[in-house]
C-alpha cells in the first residue's frame, strides 16, 4: 500500500510540472501577440519584433485567455526595453517588453555637402533597425525646403540636426525686431549676424540700442525678440 502511494504522488509530481510550463507557455505567446498586435496598429509603417523580458510571479496565476489588454507606457516609438501594464481578471500587472524596431528612413544616396538643398533625387528610403538609435531619424523631409546643415556621407540616414531651413535672410540683412511686453509691441532696427529660415532662431544686433539678441526669423523683414545676449 506504502509503494502504492509512493507511486501515485510521484506521478502527480511528475505531471504538475509540464502542464504548469505549458500554461505559461501559452501565457507568454498571448502577451507577445497582443503587444505586436498593438504596436502594428499603433504604427502601420513599422515593423516589431517582441520578446518578454520580465512578468512577475503572480501574472502566473492568470489564464492566457483572461488578458484583456495591454498598455505600453512609451509616448514615442516603442523600442529596446519598454515597460508596460497588463489588465486581467480586473486586475493590473506590470511586465518588460524587448522591442526590435524597424522602419523606412531616408538616407542620403550620395554625399550631400553642406548649404545644398536636399532634393529627392539626393535620397533614398532605407528601412533600419532603430532599436538602440539614441535619437530616431526623420521619417519624413519636405524636399526643396531645407538646406544640409553640414556634411552628410553616402548611406547615412537623416537626423533633424542635420536639417537647415532655406535662409530667408543673410548676414547683414537689415530687419525689424519686434519685441511684446504688456500688449504692446516695440519695433527696433536690427541687422543679422548669420543667415536663417523661417523658424530659426538667429542673433542680431539693434543699431538703435548696440545689443545684440536672439530672435526667431518670421520672414525676410521681420523677426521676434526671444532673448537679450
Amino acid at each position: 500500500m506504502k509503494l502504492q502511494i509512493l507511486i501515485i504522488l510521484l506521478f502527480l509530481t511528475a505531471g504538475a510540472g509540464p502542464v504548469q510550463h505549458e500554461a505559461e507557455e501559452k501565457l507568454e505567446v498571448r502577451l507577445k501577440e497582443m503587444a505586436r498586435e498593438q504596436l502594428s496598429s499603433r504604427y502601420p509603417d513599422a515593423s516589431f519584433g517582441v520578446e518578454l523580458r520580465w512578468l512577475p510571479s503572480r501574472l502566473g496565476e492568470v489564464q492566457a485567455r483572461d488578458i484583456q489588454r495591454i498598455q505600453m507606457n512609451s509616448r514615442d516609438l516603442p523600442r529596446a526595453l519598454v515597460s508596460a501594464e497588463v489588465l486581467a481578471g480586473g486586475k493590473t500587472y506590470p511586465v518588460q517588453f524587448f522591442i526590435t524596431t524597424r522602419i523606412q528612413v531616408p538616407v542620403a544616396r550620395l554625399p550631400v555637402a553642406r548649404d545644398h538643398v536636399i532634393r529627392e533625387s539626393m535620397m533614398e528610403m532605407k528601412q533600419m533597425d532603430v532599436t538602440n538609435f539614441g535619437q530616431l531619424p526623420v521619417r519624413r523631409i519636405p524636399y526643396g525646403e531645407f538646406t544640409a546643415r553640414q556634411d552628410i556621407p553616402a548611406g547615412e540616414p537623416i537626423y533633424q540636426s542635420d536639417l537647415s531651413g532655406i535662409p530667408v535672410v543673410e548676414h547683414g540683412n537689415a530687419v525689424v525686431m519686434q519685441y511684446r511686453m504688456h500688449g504692446l509691441t516695440v519695433e527696433l532696427n536690427c541687422e543679422t549676424r548669420r543667415a536663417g529660415g523661417t523658424g530659426e532662431l538667429i542673433t542680431v544686433r539693434c543699431t538703435e540700442t548696440g545689443k545684440r539678441y536672439e530672435v526667431e526669423v518670421l520672414n525676410e523683414n521681420t523677426v521676434m525678440w526671444r532673448k537679450t545676449l
